[in-house]
């Protein structure tokens, strides 16, 4: 008897984790990002209109991280400061809405994230 194993009959399939795995590593598609850009536009908008929510700050929080990967990757933009204020300001106003009911942003975490869906546009 021979140690070589008899050719399966059916070919190997990715996992789906290693599917998404690949996915994760190739460049975006235009329409994806486009579907994401929709997404914190509309959750940014809704929290200047007073309408905002937890799962729109959830969309912010993700932009947030989002950035740091793709800048990262990139040229190195964004100073983490910049990132790391923005991330602590949503989560206080994460805080402040479930206390209070009150969905909004500072001032200074507005204009942060005004910026940050700016420069993730471009």
């Amino acid at each position: 008897m021979s140690n070589r194993r008899a050719p399966s009959s059916r070919r190997h399939q990715p996992s789906a984790h290693a599917k998404l795995a690949r996915t994760l590593l190739l460049p975006m598609p235009r329409q994806k990002a486009e579907e994401l850009a929709l997404q914190y536009h509309a959750a940014f908008q809704a929290l200047r209109m007073g309408r905002g929510s937890a799962h729109g700050l959830a969309v912010l929080l993700q932009l947030v991280v989002l950035s740091g990967f793709v800048d990262e990757a990139r040229k190195h933009e964004l100073r983490m400061e910049v990132l790391v204020a923005t991330e602590r300001g949503i989560n206080a106003a994460l805080e402040q809405g479930k206390t209070c009911g009150v969905w909004t942003l500072d001032p200074q975490t507005d204009e942060l994230v005004a910026a940050l869906i700016g420069w993730h546009d471009d």
